[in-house]
């Protein structure tokens, strides 16, 4: 499945995040300082931190300007959120004390990335925001699956896996479907895309104890079994990956 992945070759050993010195601040407030962490291909990271020590944040710079991919797709495909304001299409510069300020280097897939992670190719960010940004979404699964950049084909056999299969299921709209088969059909849609990069956090909540041993069995294989980097953040130790034997903890922004 993974062998004829649409991004990039994967290079043994190649760094796919590099960030040296990095400190991300907004405001007056620091929410990175000084991180320095590379993660080579086909490595899987568990990071680890308790609230507010910067695991979000490191998530949401890593998926920087996927959100608006997605809904850029949406909007060309003639769908847009259920509180989607068409006048606020056109993003305005954010107001002084909400802007970011990156400081230091960070490389994503071997380019220097600007802020501008998910964004990129080969990157698959899985997380509560993610899906919260989806959540109200009326199109059909099937047309929101191929806005997050899987293919009819990976993304049905995907769809399978995950028991998201059934007659109408892709047919239905995105936000009829139940807060689990939103969050599995987000899972799915990043294992169709077969990224190099797979950034999956808290992936596992507001999943029943069923689906939750599926999503984590998945990310399983997909550290143990392909060359894609994971990097795996979770709060609770019962839900730790056997393939996971690197770990980031930071607290207050710093790694520790």
């Amino acid at each position: 499945f993974w062998a004829d992945a649409p991004s990039a070759p994967f290079e043994a050993g190649s760094p796919v995040v590099e960030m040296r010195g990095l400190t991300l601040s907004r405001g007056d407030a620091t929410l990175l300082r000084g991180v320095d962490w590379v993660v080579r291909a086909g490595e899987s990271w568990q990071v680890e931190g308790g609230n507010g020590a910067g695991k979000s944040t490191l998530t949401s710079l890593l998926a920087r300007g996927q959100g608006a991919a997605v809904a850029r797709r949406l909007r060309d495909a003639g769908w847009a959120a259920a509180d989607d304001d068409e006048d606020d299409a056109a993003p305005t510069a954010p107001a002084a004390e909400t802007q970011q300020r990156l400081e230091g280097t960070f490389r994503l897939l071997g380019r220097d990335a600007d802020g501008d992670g998910g964004a990129a190719g080969g990157v698959a960010v899985v997380s509560t925001e993610s899906h919260l940004s989806l959540a109200r979404v009326t199109a059909p699964l099937r047309v929101v699956l191929r806005c997050l950049g899987a293919s009819e084909a990976a993304a049905a056999r995907v769809a399978r896996w995950l028991r998201l299969d059934g007659s109408d299921l892709l047919d239905r709209p995105y936000a009829d479907l139940s807060q689990g088969e939103q969050k599995l059909a987000l899972l799915g849609a990043a294992l169709a895309a077969r990224p190099r990069l797979l950034v999956a956090d808290e992936v596992c909540q507001g999943l029943d104890a069923h689906n939750r041993e599926l999503a984590l069995g998945l990310l399983e294989l997909v550290g143990a079994q392909t060359p894609c980097s994971l990097l795996y953040v979770t709060h609770h130790a019962d839900e730790a990956l056997p393939s996971v034997s690197r770990f980031l903890r930071l607290e207050k922004g710093a790694v520790v």
